[in-house]
């Protein structure tokens, strides 16, 4: 799985390099520069970016959930860098539910780009409240290896624990 996490850091290296060059090349042209990019990753690309999110072996993802706020030259620049990756942002980010309490992670930081991801408890809080069907046996993991927090978190969102808790499933 580090081969998983070097790719996603090199994706944000590439993005953060990208940006730089823009930015270089918009002010020897005397335009303004690019302002910074921030991402914030969601989805199943966040349980990869995490040591603990790890352990629970998510599938790969081709699409990347994220909130994405720039201006329009460092959206296209992450864009055009996904695509060369062999990824696809995923437009509908926006509408993906989050916990109240949901905390992000910093994973990458320049002057250019700033990263965040989405802890796992409040990744699994997500996908267990509006997708359990599909996510069941994710969920199922993610309460063996995160017990009661992940479960108080379920169930403080009106989750049914017992779907995600029939029979043990080993890591």
């Amino acid at each position: 799985m580090s081969s998983t996490k070097d790719f996603i850091t090199n994706l944000f290296v590439e993005i953060d390099a990208e940006l730089d060059r823009a930015t270089n090349e918009r002010r020897e042209e005397d335009l303004p520069g690019i302002r910074p990019l921030h991402i914030r990753v969601l989805g199943q690309l966040c349980l990869l970016m995490d040591e603990r999110g790890l352990a629970l072996n998510p599938a790969a993802t081709r699409d990347m959930d994220a909130l994405v706020v720039g201006d329009a030259p460092a959206v296209a620049i992450f864009r055009a860098v996904l695509r060369r990756r062999g990824l696809i942002y995923d437009e509908l980010s926006s509408e993906i539910w989050l916990p109240d309490d949901a905390l992000f992670l910093p994973s990458y930081s320049s002057k250019n780009l700033q990263v965040t991801y989405l802890d796992p408890i409040s990744a699994l809080t997500s996908k267990a409240i509006k997708a359990p069907e599909k996510n069941r046996f994710l969920v199922r993991r993610g309460i063996e290896l995160f017990g009661e927090s992940l479960e108080r978190s379920i169930a403080r969102y009106g989750g049914n624990i017992s779907y995600f808790r029939g029979g043990r499933l080993s890591l």
